[in-house]
C-alpha cells in the first residue's frame, strides 16, 4: 500500500485515487494500489520526478503539480487509456522543468 511520506505533503492513496475516478466499491482496491505504483513508475521515467523526493521538497507548487499527473496517470491506466498523450506530455514536460528546478537550486 502506498505509504505516506514526510513534511510537505502525502502522496495519493487508495482513498485520494477512488475519489478522483469516482469509484465506490472496493472489489477492484488491489488493482488500484497497482495503478497507483505503477502510475509513480511511469511519471519517474518521463520526467525524471522521483515521488519521494517530491514530497519531501516541501515545494507545494511542485507537490501539486506531481500530485495532478499522478491522478490523470492513474485513471488512464484505470481506463485502459494513453499515458503518454498530448495532454499528459505537456504536463511531464512541466514537472520535468520545475523538478529540475526544484532539486537542483
Amino acid at each position: 500500500m502506498p505509504f505516506p511520506l514526510k513534511r510537505g505533503g502525502l502522496m495519493v492513496k487508495l482513498e485520494d485515487a477512488k475519489s478522483y475516478m469516482m469509484i465506490d466499491f472496493n472489489e477492484k482496491d488491489n488493482d488500484i494500489i497497482n495503478f497507483i505504483e505503477e502510475a509513480k513508475t511511469i511519471i519517474e521515467t518521463s520526467t525524471g520526478a522521483e515521488a519521494e523526493i517530491v514530497y519531501n521538497s516541501g515545494d507545494e507548487k511542485l507537490i501539486h503539480l506531481y500530485d495532478i499527473i499522478h491522478k490523470i496517470v492513474i485513471k488512464n491506466l484505470w481506463d485502459e487509456q494513453s499515458t503518454s498523450g498530448a495532454r499528459l506530455t505537456n504536463l511531464y514536460i512541466k514537472l520535468r522543468a520545475y523538478y529540475r528546478k526544484v532539486t537542483n537550486g
